[in-house]
């Protein structure tokens, strides 16, 4: 588990990496206002900060051939998910 950890361009919030099998998630959150279309738009900005930075990376270089990557908006005590799916699975030589 890693907070911060650079990765790409820039900081991921929160990665976790299971070198065993080779596995990996990051998430990324963004806080606003506590109404539903604030938190979706809010999780999808975070989940697009996740590709565009390059944050799958480090461990894209480990060998992953599973890296799961999430956008968390989060408002009060309520959230919504933008879930990437395997994000080395649109890589390059993954399949």
């Amino acid at each position: 588990v890693t907070s911060e950890a650079e990765g790409g361009r820039g900081y991921a919030d929160l990665a976790l990496y299971q070198g065993s099998t080779k596995t990996a998630v990051i998430l990324e959150f963004k806080k606003c206002k506590n109404e539903y279309d604030e938190r979706v738009k809010a999780a999808s900005k975070a989940a697009s900060q996740i590709t565009e930075l390059g944050y799958m990376k480090r461990f894209t270089q480990k060998h992953c051939s599973t890296i799961y990557g999430m956008g968390i908006g989060f408002g009060g005590k309520s959230c919504e998910i933008c879930n990437l799916g395997n994000l080395a699975a649109t890589l390059p030589g993954h399949s």
